[in-house]
């Protein structure tokens, strides 16, 4: 096992060299991209995992997230049935740390106590929740404090929310997927002077507008099964057609019929990643100015070289000399190269 100083889960080597040649370089970047149910299956599939191993060290980087817990801990949170920041913030400390303890029957592992455990209870309480489990990785009610007695209007509300909200976000990550290709795109152009010189910029493509009709019935029932069957005295909650069958078949108790009109927009690039930029003069400016000059230009200073002489003005240093020269073409984030005289540097 190993632990990258970069990618911070407890993960076989192989494992952790497939996520880094996928460009997920961070435990940031594995919670941001394995955010979404659908997204890690895809992930996985490219990056040659497990769905299964790829949503838990999800969970693993979603954990890390927590101030003082460590890639060993969060491993051990997560065979416990902690599925990440949300569970650790509504857990039962004492009961977790059983399930840690009936685990690690040899007493190999180094568990955390009580009092740290509730630390990061409370840290976990203010962060934001990032990533949705799997669909059928259900809260353990032994260790989890399951918010239970909402009203059945305020689950139909909690299904809507949670439907609106996948279709918002899938909407944004191919948007993204997308805008990636074609800053992908764009890098290519920029590092081939010849294609630069033609003026080629990347295209950029947007989804057009899309507008989502929904329509839906939901009814707390009580079912009843034979005709002399006494009912069970469950509520469920269903997702059902009205129509003569069901409604002899169900007891209804409560229901409820909404429709809603949900429009996504789409907005195009900021002119300042997709408009040719012009090189400013940064000539007789100290390091310091230069960068700033440039940043503001959304440019990056580039190679620094230090040439003889001494600034003038009694400033640590100054630009002589820059490339490209003022004036020149460039495009978002380009690196411009400067030429600085330091003081006290030898004639």
């Amino acid at each position: 096992m190993s632990r990258s100083p970069i990618l911070l889960i407890d993960a076989p080597e192989d494992v952790v060299q497939k996520l880094m040649e996928s460009n997920i370089q961070s435990t940031f970047d594995l919670v941001k991209k394995g955010a979404n149910p659908s997204r890690r299956k895809q992930i996985a599939t490219a990056v040659g995992l497990d769905q299964q191993e790829f949503y838990r060290l999800t969970k693993q980087a979603d954990l890390l997230r927590i101030d003082g817990l460590d890639a060993n801990n969060a491993k051990l949170l997560v065979s416990a049935g902690i599925r990440g920041v949300a569970d650790l913030a509504a857990c039962k400390p004492d009961k977790v740390l059983q399930r840690l303890t009936h685990l690690d029957g040899s007493g190999s592992s180094s568990l955390p106590s009580i009092s740290q455990f509730k630390k990061w209870r409370e840290l976990a309480g203010d962060l934001k929740n990032v990533v949705s489990p799997d669909v059928n990785d259900r809260p353990d009610p032994g260790l989890i404090d399951v918010q239970e007695g909402s009203s059945p209007r305020e689950e139909m509300f909690a299904d809507m929310v949670e439907m609106v909200t996948n279709l918002g976000r899938g909407i944004a990550v191919a948007q993204q997927e997308m805008d990636e290709q074609a800053i992908r795109t764009q890098k290519l152009i920029n590092a081939d002077q010849r294609l630069r010189n033609l003026g080629l910029m990347a295209t950029w493509f947007t989804i057009p507008d899309a507008t989502f009709n929904l329509k839906m019935n939901y009814s707390v029932i009580r079912e009843q099964g034979a005709e002399h069957d006494a009912p069970t005295g469950k509520q469920k909650l269903k997702i059902m057609p009205l129509n003569a069958r069901t409604q002899n078949y169900f007891k209804l108790s409560e229901g409820m019929q909404s429709e809603l009109n949900i429009r996504f927009a789409s907005l195009p690039p900021p002119p300042h990643v997709t408009q040719p930029l012009i090189v400013p003069s940064v000539i007789g400016k100290t390091l310091e100015e230069a960068k700033v000059l440039l940043a503001a230009e959304n440019l990056r200073a580039g190679t620094v070289t230090t040439v003889s002489g001494q600034p003038v003005d009694n400033h640590d240093t100054d630009v002589t000399d820059q490339s490209p020269v003022p004036g020149a073409d460039a495009r978002f984030q380009d690196r411009i190269n400067l030429f600085v005289r330091r003081k006290d540097q030898p004639a």
